[in-house]
């Protein structure tokens, strides 16, 4: 029930080359083919029923003119068309009718073939996607036709004894002159020119030629010449050789590749391998190996490649290389060094190492904490649970408590680049069989994918997302598709309420906030018993950039969240938290009269270490609570009230 946009389309980009016979009747039935005194192409090939060439034979204005023009018996008689004896009938009603009449193929005469792109109306749900060749005929004749020569020209080469092989194929929809195919050249920018023949290789279409050694640093400079089979020029590259031409230098190469890497600080001592990426590029002979050479604790581990990539669209000169871990047994306080090399195609290798000398990138190893099924975080203070690139805990401008967040703004990739900021939670979760959960609320204020756009479309632009690894995989995987500014409609008009160039200088607020819920089981690549890692990733691509994300009351697998009958989370604080030696506050304000609260710490293998009781009788609870004994390490305080009801914090002594 809806007209085919792309049909449409393609329809009119016809008329633009052309189809269009610009001619008129007006109200006293003059008929015209003249637009300020010329006629179009099209119009010349326009004759009567009788054969009788409409321009040649009438003249323009007049109303013999208009009459034919509203004969209904007019037809487009070109070379092509005449050759294959199909002489096209054309759209010409009794009654003119502007911008359809003589500029369209016949309704009635194309409707049902592989010809009816071009006829004057469409109706809904027809799908033409091919001009078909009466059409494409006629384009041909009135001068789309064309001999082109391509040609990619060779760089650079620094052996002044290798002579110049060139390569070059001819594609022509009028024929051409093989004879006539020759490469002029030069070495003084054609003050003096040499001629070489171009000869067929054997593959069609493909000729060569060879430009003797120079011996010395020098350049040769040159273009092409062919007569097509009408005995018309063809030179390539347009305008040469004074305002274009190709150049092939012979010279010394002394310039080295160039990396462009993110350095990698930190790995969990569960990683099985790191991966490595760096744009490499070399502008005069191009990019021949690239390696990383590294070490663990200082003892050297050799070296292991680095392979292109072509994969990402946003660095399309990637190499990727994987340091295998699986066997090396790492530990917190261990160290990876690292070093990037590459070569180019030079005859001597020129080699460039990053970081320049002897200096090495190093990778901490951090501890994975004990597994444990449940997590909490209301991120009153940075507990060392995350670790990254990119975010801290902190309270922004306009927000009264502390979050997880990102860079505010986070920052661009920069050209052919891009830009990873993670937080990664170091307490590995072990799935349970249901409600395998991470809640929390959001503020996202980053770049909008274009409109129809989806997760894993190169135009999605800048997202965030949600990731998991199972303990023993290297792969982190979405829970969900990321998601941007998009998802929410209060993020996206915030988003776009104040924008300056590219980038949006809007600020979050805590009025932004939005609550997320998200399956672990979701997506089918995690299943109950798993232990999986958990991180939050902001993907910045090259250009555009907002405020970023926070995060806040994060709650995983968390199914002791007091009954709000009893009691709000923001009414439950313990305090300070890290703790040392002195005693731990807990200060709790119910909304209605508790008559007994059980104050409970556990280890995170959910075994009490010690439990208190206490007769409360009214709305609040104000109490110290002794844990000088206990070692450092991570507890979990649970709130029992009357029986039931439960709330629970993580500890760090």
């Amino acid at each position: 029930s809806q007209f085919d946009f792309v049909t449409v389309i393609l329809h009119e980009l016809m008329h633009g080359l052309g189809f269009s016979g610009l001619g008129s009747v007006n109200d006293n039935d003059l008929g015209t083919l003249l637009l300020s005194g010329f006629p179009a192409a099209y119009s010349t090939k326009l004759e009567n029923g009788d054969g009788i060439n409409l321009l040649e034979n009438f003249t323009s204005p007049s109303l013999e003119l208009g009459e034919q023009l509203t004969s209904n018996d007019i037809s487009i008689n070109t070379e092509t068309l005449a050759a294959q004896n199909e002489i096209a009938r054309i759209f010409a009603p009794s009654v003119f009718n502007p911008g359809s009449s003589i500029s369209h193929l016949d309704q009635f005469t194309f409707t049902g073939t592989p010809n009816e792109l071009m006829r004057p109306s469409i109706s809904p749900g027809v799908i033409i996607h091919n001009p078909g060749n009466v059409a494409l005929n006629i384009l041909f004749d009135l001068g789309w036709r064309q001999t082109s020569i391509a040609h990619t020209p060779d760089p650079i080469t620094t052996d002044v004894n290798m002579p110049y092989v060139i390569l070059a194929n001819v594609a022509s929809e009028l024929g051409f002159d093989a004879s006539t195919f020759q490469v002029v050249f030069s070495q003084d920018t054609f003050a003096t020119e040499m001629v070489a023949d171009m000869t067929p290789t054997g593959t069609p279409g493909e000729f060569t030629a060879t430009l003797p050694a120079p011996g010395e640093i020098s350049s040769y400079q040159y273009y092409f010449t062919l007569n097509n089979s009408g005995q018309q020029p063809v030179i390539t590259p347009a305008g040469a050789p004074e305002a274009s031409f190709f150049e092939f230098f012979y010279d010394v190469d002394d310039i080295l590749p160039e990396i462009v890497h993110d350095p990698i600080t930190w790995l969990d001592d569960k990683s099985s391998e790191l991966v490595i990426e760096a744009s490499i590029t070399d502008d005069f002979t191009g990019v021949d190996t690239a390696f990383i050479e590294f070490s663990i604790n200082g003892v050297p581990q050799g070296t292991t490649p680095m392979v292109r990539d072509f994969s990402d669209g946003f660095r399309p000169d990637l190499y990727v290389g994987v340091i295998p871990l699986s066997s090396t047994g790492l530990n917190q306080g261990d160290l990876i060094q690292y070093q990037i090399i590459a070569n180019d195609n030079n005859t001597i290798s020129n080699v460039i190492t990053s970081p320049l000398g002897d200096a090495t990138f190093d990778v901490n190893i951090t501890e994975t904490l004990e597994i444990v099924s449940g997590y909490t975080n209301v991120f009153e203070v940075d507990d060392g649970d995350f670790n990254g690139d990119g975010f801290s805990v902190i309270a922004p401008p306009g927000f009264l408590d502390g979050g997880l967040n990102s860079i505010h703004p986070y920052t661009g990739a920069g050209m052919n680049n891009i830009r990873n900021f993670v937080a990664n939670l170091r307490v590995p979760i072990i799935l349970q069989n249901t409600d395998a959960l991470i809640e929390f609320n959001e503020v996202v204020l980053v770049e909008p994918g274009d409109p129809g756009t989806e997760f894993g479309d190169a135009n999605f632009w800048d997202f965030v997302v949600v990731e998991g690894r199972r303990s023993d995989s290297a792969e982190w995987l979405p829970f969900i598709d990321g998601y941007d500014s998009g998802d929410n409609l209060t993020w996206f008009n915030a988003y776009f309420s104040n924008i300056a160039g590219f980038n949006s200088l809007t600020q979050g607020s805590e009025d932004l906030l939005q609550e997320r819920v998200i399956d672990m089981q979701e997506s089918g690549d995690f299943v109950a018993g798993d232990t999986v890692l958990i991180r939050f990733r902001l993907f910045s691509d090259p250009v555009a950039v907002g405020w970023g994300w926070a995060i806040d009351n994060l709650r995983i697998q968390d199914a002791a969240v007091a009954v709000e009958d009893f009691i709000d989370e923001q009414d439950f604080s313990i305090y300070p938290n890290p703790v040392g030696r002195e005693s731990l506050r807990v200060d709790a304000r119910f909304k209605q009269t508790v008559n007994e609260a059980v104050l409970r710490i556990s280890n995170i293998n959910g075994q009490t270490i010690q439990q208190q009781n206490f007769i409360v009788n009214n709305q609040t609870l104000i109490e110290s609570i002794d844990i000088q004994n206990l070692p450092k390490g991570i507890y979990l305080l649970t709130m029992t009230l009357d029986g039931t009801e439960q709330i629970t914090r993580r500890i760090v002594k």
